[in-house]
């Protein structure tokens, strides 16, 4: 496929391109199903060109004007009918099942569909190309899909546990794992490694070496954002998607809820 994905303006024009709704065929693969509104803060905070979900006050950056201009332009891609009318509720599986099955034509995942995708879709009619970027030059990335573990402060064998996590981030053992189970290591030195240098991976490992990425990851020390990702703004959304609430009450509920768990979480934590 000639055409690539360089910007979001590149998004959004082969999104309508790639549509075809009498031969069922669509262009993104869209999610609104649950944490479908991470992929649309993805894209208002590079439109915004914030590395965080919030101002220095703790309030929502969907306040902003800019902010939810962007967030129409990323629904519309299911409003314009450029994605599946079905894909008002689909999540991962879903959204992953659509692509590999030819009714949509652009995926927004992490790089562990690559071996699904290789499993089930002819080598030459596809690739992974590196996250677009804002119109500022720089990349906003979520996270990737890597080794990474954690323990608990309660642990009752700290030692072990350390120990164990120690043997598995091992740079032999990550490059190990990354390689088998087609993620991005935790360690820039393996990187330079062949395997990620070809290949459908070599576009996630294209967006990292880039000297211009802004890591901008969702506000996960707060205790409410799973119920925020995978319920309320499900239902938010959807209800916007269905055209039963408005734009500006859709995005004020949002933000309303985030800046109230955020400011919340800024006092308990000053």
């Amino acid at each position: 496929m000639p055409e690539t994905i360089a910007t979001w303006d590149d998004y959004f024009n082969l999104a309508q391109k790639f549509t075809d709704s009498a031969k069922n065929r669509y262009g993104i693969s869209f999610r609104g199903g649950a944490n479908g509104v991470i992929r649309a803060m993805e894209y208002v905070m590079a439109a915004v060109h914030s590395d965080s979900w919030f101002d220095k006050d703790g309030k929502s950056i969907l306040y902003k004007p800019e902010a939810q201009a962007a967030f129409k332009k990323f629904y519309d891609v299911y409003l314009n009918g450029n994605a599946p009318k079905e894909s008002v509720n689909w999540g991962f599986n879903e959204m992953v099942q659509g692509f590999l099955n030819g009714q949509t034509a652009i995926l927004n995942q992490t790089p562990e569909v690559i071996i699904t995708a290789q499993k089930n879709m002819k080598e030459g009619t596809w690739n992974v190309v590196p996250m677009p970027k804002a119109d500022d030059g720089k990349r906003y990335i979520f996270w990737g899909y890597t080794a990474a573990y954690a323990m608990s402060s309660k642990s009752q064998n700290k030692d072990a546990s350390w120990k164990l996590i120690e043997f598995l981030s091992s740079p032999e053992n990550n490059l190990a794992y990354s390689i088998k189970n087609s993620t991005i290591p935790i360690y820039k030195e393996n990187l330079k490694d062949p395997f990620f240098s070809k290949g459908p991976i070599a576009g996630y490992a294209g967006s990292m070496a880039d000297s211009n990425i802004v890591f901008a990851g969702p506000p996960s020390h707060l205790a409410k954002l799973g119920q925020f990702t995978g319920t309320f703004a499900v239902e938010e959304t959807q209800k916007y998607l269905t055209k039963a609430q408005s734009l500006e009450d859709t995005v004020k509920h949002l933000a309303d809820f985030l800046t109230k768990e955020q400011q919340a979480y800024m006092k308990e934590n000053p």
